[in-house]
């Protein structure tokens, strides 16, 4: 949904789901704001047909991940050739890179939420 946009995801999973079903999807963004992210998801949903039943922020939980995977991630890294390692270290939101960095910050807003098409 980051990607693509929230309305376009939530509209092409609204068209596969049968009523009844459910649609469980993550993101997140750099300096966002969760209400504003929770309130366009709903929006989206809504115009879809759909319910947004759950919202949860995840950012804590990513960042734990991330911290616990660093010493995988570095050593894939250091597997790189040297002009890409930069850039590998920075998309992998390693320690020292910006990215990283705005999850120490508390600035990252990454969510779950889960979606209801009504029977």
């Amino acid at each position: 949904p980051t990607y693509v946009g929230p309305g376009k995801f939530i509209a092409t999973a609204a068209n596969t789901l049968n009523p009844g079903g459910y649609v469980s999807i993550s993101g997140g963004y750099r300096h966002g704001d969760h209400a504003r992210v929770a309130a366009e998801l709903a929006t989206a949903a809504k115009k879809c047909g759909l319910e947004m039943v759950r919202y949860s922020e995840i950012a804590e939980h990513t960042f734990a991940a991330l911290k616990a995977d660093i010493p995988r991630r570095r050593a894939a890294l250091e597997k790189l050739p040297k002009p890409f390692r930069a850039y590998g270290y920075r998309w992998s939101d390693m320690p020292g890179s910006p990215e990283y960095d705005e999850y120490e910050k508390g600035l990252r807003v990454d969510f779950a939420a889960v979606f209801r098409k009504p029977a």
